[in-house]
């Protein structure tokens, strides 16, 4: 992100978030006015794709999709092993080797592009051992005269 692009996002951020909790409005000026902030996914992301959007299809109509995609890609994809998208948004993510940034599988919704994510979750899947699966498990049937509270063995 450079820095016009930075000095375009602050006064947002500042505008909308100065009452983040825990942090003083002095602290909150110093995180958005600093270069820590471009490093955060959300915010570089976002602007990584809408400016690559603008510039390398500059003749292409943005449509109201896009700023949904841009902002769901910029917010998940960085915490994904497996990403979905539209072949655009793939093509731009790819474009910025935001796949590889992330360490993220990104698919695309073309035919194959589904077949793939298909064969890659099958695969992934195989090895990966269920979640919370104890190490012991006791199952206890009680009997009839168990369940009676009159009952006396």
């Amino acid at each position: 992100m450079d820095a016009v692009q930075q000095d375009a996002l602050r006064p947002h951020h500042l505008r909308n978030y100065t009452a983040a909790a825990g942090v003083t409005d002095e602290q909150y000026v110093q995180f958005v006015t600093s270069d820590a902030f471009a490093d955060v996914p959300i915010v570089w992301l976002g602007v990584a794709l809408l400016t690559r959007m603008m510039t390398a299809h500059s003749t292409r109509r943005i449509k109201q999709g896009d700023v949904t995609d841009i902002d769901a890609m910029a917010a998940y994809l960085p915490y994904c092993d497996v990403y979905g998208a539209d072949r655009f948004m793939a093509e731009l993510a790819r474009s910025l080797k935001v796949p590889e940034r992330h360490n993220c599988h990104l698919f695309d919704s073309r035919k194959d592009g589904v077949a793939k994510l298909i064969d890659h979750l099958n695969n992934a899947l195989g090895g990966i051992a269920p979640v919370n699966v104890p190490g012991l498990s006791i199952f206890v049937a009680a009997s009839d005269c168990t369940r009676s509270p009159s009952s006396t063995s």
